[in-house]
């Protein structure tokens, strides 16, 4: 099976906004799934103004999810960030296992930001309950500092 999808938009000044909004966003993914195996790869631009000066903003948005686990990008750089990863997964014995890999940079003048390496392993005990653990390793090259992060996670579904 073969999952796809393609995003776009475009953030400008509204009712009186600063005129320095203006950058666009967009996304492109796609995962070949076999059985519990899955891999995929995604690109995503949450781009900058012309000026370097102003990146896309989502504030009500989860970037957890989308810009690495340990959470570098949670507000948009004012140059912009260009994020590029690819992923493999698999489901076994209801064990889940998922590994990421992405590259940051900026969209305003292309510099290199970072790398970063997330891993999951996950158990569905029951078909309401699960818990894991999460590790992000994140490679600073020319933002932020380098990281690394672990947590464990229950989820309880009704």
């Amino acid at each position: 099976k073969l999952e796809y999808k393609a995003t776009y938009g475009h953030q400008s000044a509204y009712d009186g906004g600063s005129g320095l909004i203006d950058a666009d966003y967009a996304q492109a993914s796609g995962k070949l799934i076999w059985q519990t195996y899955n891999v995929g790869a995604e690109y995503m631009l949450m781009g900058s103004n012309g000026s370097g000066t102003y990146g896309f903003q989502t504030p009500l948005a989860t970037k957890h999810a989308f810009n690495g686990w340990a959470e570098m990008f949670l507000t948009t750089p004012p140059a912009g960030l260009e994020t590029v990863d690819a992923f493999a997964g698999a489901t076994l014995f209801d064990v889940t296992a998922l590994a990421k890999y992405y590259s940051f940079r900026s969209d305003y003048g292309d510099k290199k930001y970072g790398d970063e390496c997330d891993f999951s392993l996950s158990y569905k005990f029951s078909g309401h309950l699960q818990a894991g653990v999460e590790y992000a390793d994140y490679h600073a090259d020319g933002f932020g500092a380098s990281t690394q992060a672990g947590w464990m996670f229950a989820k309880v579904t009704y």
